[in-house]
């Protein structure tokens, strides 16, 4: 079925005819999204060819928005987001400036928007008087995701401290993530407090992620990242080695410590470290690209 759909991540929702013909498609985990967009696509149950050539004749803001979405889940971003700019055209009331961010935000991994291009759609939405103040509290969040450890640029930096300000007003009903977030990042980045931002992100963990190697993996990662508290990333890492599953998950975390290792200065063990990774994972091509690199880095 993931094949037939061409499903491009989870979850993924599609609503079919009884022939197997979409309907509408759409993806998220918000309960209020999946009954808004449910609710959309049975108000139109017409096929998605059918809804394309009377859109084509009639363009109007609903049928906009549901291809909009479905090309959204097909990967078909820039195809989406012209669809989102047309409903704003078509409903006044509306400037899918929330759902243009997310197309966005998550093209510039594929590459298909720039980092410039994502802060210009995230500075339109926060400031829009259409967009909720959880919606916003959530683009501040993801926004600080984006930072990079030393970084100087000072656009990324205002969606930090803006974000902190915004959630101090906004703080009952945003999610607990974007909380952590936003806080952490403030510590880290405004305040330039890294016990301060070691303490938030060790409390924004589950209870008892200090004997589970996939979060330790994910402090330790963290860590290296942000380019803090990289003698305490080692020796938990290291914890959760052995603590992890034989094979990929042992691969993945060798490797994280192996990054820590050689931005603390140490290349060679960095070396030995992706061997043991590529033993467990050997069809992994990543680590074996690793390998070269940490080789190259050694011999300077």
């Amino acid at each position: 079925m993931m094949k037939q759909y061409n499903v491009k991540g989870y979850p993924t929702f599609i609503l079919i005819n009884k022939d197997g013909e979409t309907i509408s498609r759409w993806w998220g985990y918000s309960k209020k999204m999946f009954f808004e967009e449910f609710d959309l696509g049975f108000s139109d149950l017409t096929t998605i060819p059918d809804k394309e050539a009377r859109y084509k004749d009639k363009p109007d803001a609903k049928t906009a928005r549901i291809l909009a979405s479905y090309y959204n889940t097909q990967g078909e971003m820039k195809k989406a987001a012209s669809l989102y700019e047309d409903a704003a055209k078509y409903d006044p009331e509306n400037d899918y400036a929330v759902e243009l961010f997310q197309i966005y935000y998550s093209g510039l991994r594929r590459k298909v928007y720039s980092l410039e291009e994502v802060e210009a759609i995230a500075t339109k939405a926060v400031k829009s008087d259409k967009v909720d103040a959880d919606a916003k509290t959530q683009i501040y969040a993801q926004m600080t995701y984006m930072i990079k450890a030393g970084t100087e640029d000072e656009k990324m930096l205002v969606f930090v401290d803006n974000g902190y300000k915004h959630l101090e007003s906004h703080r009952e009903n945003a999610p607990k993530w974007a909380k952590n977030a936003l806080y952490i990042s403030h510590a880290l980045y405004i305040e330039k407090d890294e016990k301060k931002a070691v303490n938030l992100k060790k409390a924004s963990l589950p209870e008892g992620w200090e004997n589970s190697a996939s979060d330790i993996n994910g402090f330790s990662w963290w860590c290296f990242e942000n380019k803090v508290n990289l003698a305490e990333a080692d020796q938990l890492g290291r914890k959760a080695v052995k603590l992890a599953q034989p094979g990929k998950e042992k691969a993945m975390i060798l490797d994280t410590v192996a990054e820590i290792v050689n931005l603390i200065g140490f290349p060679e063990d960095s070396v030995g470290l992706i061997e043991l990774a590529i033993k467990e994972d050997p069809e992994n091509e990543f680590y074996q690209k690793q390998l070269e690199r940490f080789r190259k880095l050694e011999k300077k």
